[in-house]
């Protein structure tokens, strides 16, 4: 299971099961534990509070042809049997199927127009598997190596949908300090 470290950060203190952190002290979380800041929030971290598997992905789709491959894992084109529906399923071998629980955990809640979505997750005795909303143009380096150049605007409005990610993720999701401005210019 991964390890999960908060540090804090705040000049007012941070309290984990009420005992003090201490400013730039680091201290792993532990599942029920209870964070509460300075100012009254108080939350109760939850490792994983439901299942983030389920079993079921041979008679849900049906594996296609291989997009992409690399050393622990495979994306591979699917298709949901009921509707037809395409999507990217990234395919995990059972070797260590319990290093991919933060990363599926952190995924699944991420909603933004230019971030392809984790749409489920499920796992058998074949696996961990992925299911992606499919990017039928392919990822963004293939497409900057298949057209070589591209033009400013094209440039632009591309930058401006990294941008626009990069702030979605920073802002909401990592550091609250820092928040990239993504303007018309």
């Amino acid at each position: 299971m991964p390890t999960i470290i908060l540090t804090d950060l705040s000049s007012n203190g941070t309290r984990i099961n009420d005992v003090i952190v201490g400013r730039n002290k680091r201290r792993e979380l532990l599942n029920l534990d209870m964070i509460k800041f300075n100012e009254g929030s108080m939350y109760g971290f939850d490792f994983y509070p439901k299942p983030l598997t389920v079993p079921g992905f041979q008679e849900t789709f049906k594996l296609g042809t291989l997009l992409s491959s690399g050393p622990f894992s495979k994306v591979h084109r699917a298709v949901d049997k009921n509707t037809g529906t395409e999507f990217a399923v990234k395919v995990f071998k059972p070797q260590h199927p319990e290093d991919l629980l933060g990363e599926s955990a952190i995924l699944m809640s991420v909603t933004h127009p230019n971030i392809v979505c984790l749409k489920g997750i499920y796992e058998d005795t074949g696996g961990r598997y992925l299911v992606f909303e499919l990017a039928h143009e392919g990822d963004l380096f293939d497409y900057i190596i298949k057209h070589k150049k591209l033009p400013e605007e094209e440039t632009r409005k591309i930058f401006k949908q990294l941008l626009g990610a990069l702030e979605y993720l920073v802002g909401d999701r990592i550091c609250h300090g820092f928040r990239p401005m993504v303007t018309d210019t």
